[in-house]
């Protein structure tokens, strides 16, 4: 007798559980996302084309060029491309910068090295 107790009891429990479940389930609400206008804007290329014409890459060089690029493509929203590239083209820029100011300001191998660390000790 308290077998089937137990099995009604489990039974409807069960049922009730499983009807108040339904009750209180809403439909999902489709979720729509908008373009974001600022993004829009920002990938826009008119900032970029005079710094990556060929006579302002030649005379300046490419790098800010390559920034500039990568920044305009930087998009959150679509993680078209992460801000981790564009720090690391700007990193590649600066030692290049760095590596060049010092081969033009050194007359040996250890002011050279002097000049280096100098640059590295300043980030830390």
């Amino acid at each position: 007798m308290e077998i089937i107790v137990g099995i009604i009891c489990f039974v409807v429990g069960g049922a009730m559980g499983f009807g108040i479940s339904k009750v209180t389930e809403k439909p999902m609400e489709p979720i729509i996302v908008t373009p974001d206008p600022v993004a829009r804007e920002l990938g826009k290329l008119d900032v970029v084309e005079p710094i990556c014409h060929p006579d302002f890459i030649e005379k300046q060089g490419d790098g800010l060029c390559k920034l500039l690029m990568c920044m305009t493509q930087t998009n959150s929203a679509t993680g078209e491309v992460s801000g981790q590239t564009c720090d690391n083209i700007s990193n590649v820029e600066n030692k290049k910068a760095i590596m060049s100011f010092c081969m033009s300001h050194s007359q040996t191998p250890e002011t050279f090295e002097n000049c280096v660390d100098l640059f590295f000790k300043r980030g830390s």
